[in-house]
C-alpha cells in the first residue's frame, strides 16, 4: 500500500509555488500543504495511513483546518508535528531599526509603517466583566513581547520586583467612580488629566472579582479627587484595590510599553536594541491554531505564541490531541477543547492573559462521557490580564480525567470548573501540584468549584486524590473584605465529591465543606494550616430555600433550587440511569428528614475521617454538637509528627 503522505513546511525556505512538500524542496506555509494534501489525497493517495505535515524550525503564520477537508480518520490521524524551533506566532516583530530613542530610556515605533491596521491593534471595554468573561476574546487588544516576556502597559503603582500587582486604595466608591484620599495617590491622578485613553482596574466590589472600567474625568474639588468612571466602582465600599492603565505619562519603569490611538508604540526596554537577543513582537492575529470541528487531528512539538485571543482553539472536536506544545505569551486563553476523546498532555502553558487551558467535554444531563483529559501539563503565570476566575485548568463535562499536572502562580483560581461554570460528573483530579494559588484573593480556592444555579446536587461521583497543594495564601492584601482562602473549595453546597489522599502545607484553610452533602474528606494529610477543615450548614442559614423539591429545576437554567436540580435529572430522559449511580444520595436530599427538613438544607452525611495533621491552629471550625445535629461524621482525625522538617510553629 501507499505509504503516508508527508508534507514539508519551511518559514525562509519553503516556496508555495515551487515547493513540492519534499524536505529538499519544501512548502512555505501551512495552508499550501492543506491545499497539496487534499489534492493528493483525491488522486489516490492512501486515506488509512498517517498524513503529516511537518513544521520546520522558523516561524510559521497562524493556521486554522477545514474540519471537513482537514480531519483525519480513526486509523490514520492528521498530524501536525513541529520540529525543535518551530514556532506558530500571531505577533508582527518589530526590527531594531524601526525604533526611534527618546528621553529617558524611551523608544518608539510607528506600527502602521509595519503594515498593521489600527483596527488590528484593540481596545479595551468601556465595563468591564467582573466574574467570568475575559473581555480580552472580544477586545482583543494588542500587546507587547520581548525576550520570551510579556511586557507591561503603562500603568499606577509599577509591579513589585517579583511581578506581582501592587495597588492603589480607593477612599470610597460609588456608581460613577470612587474618590482618594491619599495625597501622593491624589498628586498622581491628577498627572493623568488628558492621557488619551486612561483605564482603572480594581476589585471593585469584592476580594474576589476584577475588572477594568473606563476613566471618563478626573477632578479635584476641594482637596477631593474624585475618578469618574463609566461603569460602578464598588458602590458604598471604601478601600477597593485598584491600578490606574494605559498611562503613557506612567512609562517609568523597565518593561512598559504603551500603544497609542494612532498605532504608535512607546517601550522602556530593560537595555538598548543594539543588545537585544531578540526583537520586540506585537500581537496582532486573533488565533494561532484553529482546529474548531476537527477529528482525528494531532498538534505536536510546536511553540504557539503572540495571538490577541486564543493559542489553540478546538471547539466541537474528536479524538483531538494536543501533545508536547508550549504555548505562551498569549492575550487572552492559551488553550480551549471541548468536545470527545480529545486532550492536552506533556505540554506548558505560560504568559496568559485569562486562562491557561479550558478542557471540556460530555452532557450532565444525559450522562454522555466526554473522555476528555489534561495530563503531564505544566501550567503557570496565567490571568496577567483578568485576574479573577481565569484558572489554570478550566474544566468542565462527564468522566474527564485531569491528572499529573502542576498549576502555579495564581491570582486567584489553580483549578475552576463544574458547578455553576459547567457540568461536573464522575471527573477525577489526581496527582496534581497546586502551588501558590489565589495570592491576590480573597473567598476562593486553589481548587474551586461552586453549587450555585440548582447545581449543588447534580455535580456527582467526582474524585480529587493524591495532589499536594502548597502556599495557599494570600500575599497580596485586601481592599473591601477579610481574608480567607481555602486549598480546596466546595462552595455553596457542592455535594458528592470524594476528596482524599491530599497533602496540604502552608495553606489558611485546607478543606472547606459548604454546606455540602455526602462529601467525603479522607486520609488527607494538614501541616502549617490555620484551620484543616472548615465545615458549616449554609443550607439552613443564609442559603435556605422554601423551593419545591418536585418541581423540576434545570441547573444553570435561570433557577437556584438545588433539590428541584436533582429532580429534574432523576425524572428526566436519563433518569435510569442517574437512578442508577447515584439515586441513594439524590433522592436523600430530596426526600430524608435527616437531609432535609422545616431547618433547610442539612450538611448530610459528609465525613471527615482518618485524617492526619501537625502544626495547625485547629482542625475544624464546628463544634462537636453541631456536627451531630448535621448529620455529619467527624472522626479518627489524628495529630502526627510533621513531614516537613522546615515546618515553623504556628
Amino acid at each position: 500500500s501507499a505509504a503516508g503522505l508527508t508534507l514539508h513546511v519551511h518559514p525562509t525556505m519553503g516556496d508555495d509555488l515551487t515547493g513540492i512538500g519534499t524536505p529538499s524542496s519544501p512548502l512555505r506555509t501551512v495552508a499550501a500543504a492543506q491545499l497539496k494534501r487534499r489534492r493528493d489525497l483525491k488522486d489516490g493517495h492512501d486515506t488509512t495511513a498517517v498524513s503529516q505535515i511537518t513544521l520546520h524550525p522558523g516561524v510559521h503564520p497562524p493556521f486554522g483546518l477545514d474540519p471537513k477537508l482537514d480531519s483525519g480518520s480513526p486509523n490514520a490521524p492528521m498530524v501536525y508535528q513541529g520540529m525543535p524551533g518551530a514556532v506558530v506566532s500571531g505577533g508582527v516583530a518589530i526590527p531594531a531599526e524601526s525604533w526611534t530613542p527618546s528621553k529617558d530610556g524611551l523608544y518608539s515605533a510607528n506600527l502602521t509603517e509595519l503594515g498593521i491596521d489600527l483596527d488590528d491593534l484593540g481596545g479595551f471595554p468601556a465595563v468591564g466583566d467582573t466574574i467570568h468573561v475575559c473581555d480580552q476574546l472580544q477586545f482583543l487588544k494588542s500587546q507587547l513581547w520581548h525576550q520570551g516576556e510579556r511586557t507591561t502597559l503603562a500603568r499606577y503603582p509599577n509591579l513589585l520586583p517579583n511581578g506581582d500587582w501592587a495597588f492603589a486604595h480607593a477612599a470610597d466608591g460609588g456608581s460613577t467612580g470612587f474618590t482618594l484620599s491619599d495625597p501622593t495617590v491624589q498628586a498622581k491622578a491628577m498627572s493623568w488629566v488628558g492621557e488619551e485613553a486612561p483605564y482603572a482596574h480594581g476589585y471593585w466590589d469584592w476580594d474576589w472579582a476584577d475588572g477594568i472600567l473606563e476613566i471618563k474625568n478626573i477632578s479635584n474639588a476641594s482637596g477631593t479627587v474624585t475618578i469618574s468612571t463609566a461603569g460602578p466602582a464598588g458602590p458604598g465600599k471604601r478601600n477597593a484595590r485598584w491600578v490606574g492603565l494605559n498611562l503613557l505619562s506612567e512609562l517609568d519603569q523597565a518593561g512598559e510599553f504603551y500603544i497609542s490611538v494612532s498605532g504608535t508604540v512607546t517601550y522602556k526596554p530593560l537595555e538598548s536594541p543594539d543588545r537585544w537577543r531578540t526583537i520586540p513582537t506585537v500581537s496582532v492575529a486573533p488565533v494561532c491554531i484553529n482546529v474548531t470541528g476537527a477529528k482525528f487531528v494531532r498538534i505536536q512539538g510546536l511553540a504557539v505564541q503572540h495571538c490577541k485571543g486564543v493559542g489553540i482553539m478546538g471547539s466541537g472536536v474528536k479524538e483531538v490531541l494536543i501533545k508536547d506544545v508550549q504555548v505562551s505569551m498569549i492575550g487572552g486563553n492559551g488553550i480551549f477543547l471541548d468536545g470527545l476523546e480529545s486532550g492536552v498532555r506533556d505540554s506548558m502553558a505560560e504568559t496568559i492573559g485569562c486562562r491557561a487551558m479550558s478542557v471540556h467535554g460530555g452532557d450532565g444531563t444525559t450522562l454522555q462521557p466526554g473522555n476528555m483529559f489534561a495530563i503531564n501539563n505544566t501550567i503557570r503565570e496565567f490571568a496577567q490580564y483578568k485576574r479573577t476566575y481565569m484558572s489554570g485548568i478550566h474544566w468542565a463535562g462527564v468522566n474527564n480525567t485531569y491528572a499529573h499536572n502542576t498549576i502555579t502562580d495564581a491570582p486567584h483560581n489553580c483549578a475552576l470548573g463544574g458547578g455553576n461554570e459547567g457540568d461536573g460528573v464522575n471527573c477525577l483530579w489526581e496527582y496534581n501540584t497546586f502551588d501558590r494559588c489565589g495570592f491576590e484573593s480573597s473567598d476562593t480556592g486553589a481548587f474551586y468549584t461552586c453549587g450555585q444555579e440548582a447545581t449543588a446536587y447534580v455535580n456527582r461521583g467526582n474524585v480529587l486524590r493524591y495532589s499536594s497543594f502548597s502556599n495557599v495564601r494570600n500575599t497580596a492584601g485586601s481592599g473591601v473584605q477579610g481574608i480567607t482562602l481555602q486549598a480546596v473549595y466546595l462552595d455553596d453546597q457542592m455535594s458528592g465529591w470524594k476528596v482524599y489522599n491530599n497533602s496540604f502545607f502552608n495553606c489558611t484553610t485546607g478543606t472547606f465543606n459548604g454546606g455540602g452533602t455526602f462529601n467525603v474528606f479522607r486520609n488527607n494529610y494538614y501541616e502549617l494550616v490555620d484551620t484543616a477543615q472548615h465545615f458549616d450548614n449554609r443550607g439552613m442559614g443564609w442559603q435556605k430555600s422554601s423551593c419545591n423539591a418536585t418541581q423540576p429545576c434545570v441547573p444553570r437554567g435561570g433557577c437556584a433550587c438545588n433539590t428541584g436540580g436533582a429532580y429534574h435529572v432523576l425524572t428526566g430522559p436519563s433518569g435510569q440511569e442517574w437512578n442508577t449511580l447515584f439515586g441513594r444520595e439524590m433522592w436523600a436530599v430530596i426526600n430524608d428528614t435527616q437531609c432535609i427538613n422545616r431547618n433547610g438544607s442539612l450538611p448530610c452525611y459528609t465525613q471527615v475521617v482518618d485524617n492526619e495533621y501537625c502544626n495547625i491552629k485547629q482542625f475544624i471550625d464546628a463544634s462537636e454538637a453541631d456536627l451531630g445535629a448535621w448529620n455529619a461524621v467527624v472522626k479518627d482525625n489524628v495529630q502526627v509528627p510533621c513531614r516537613h522538617p522546615t515546618s515553623l510553629r504556628v
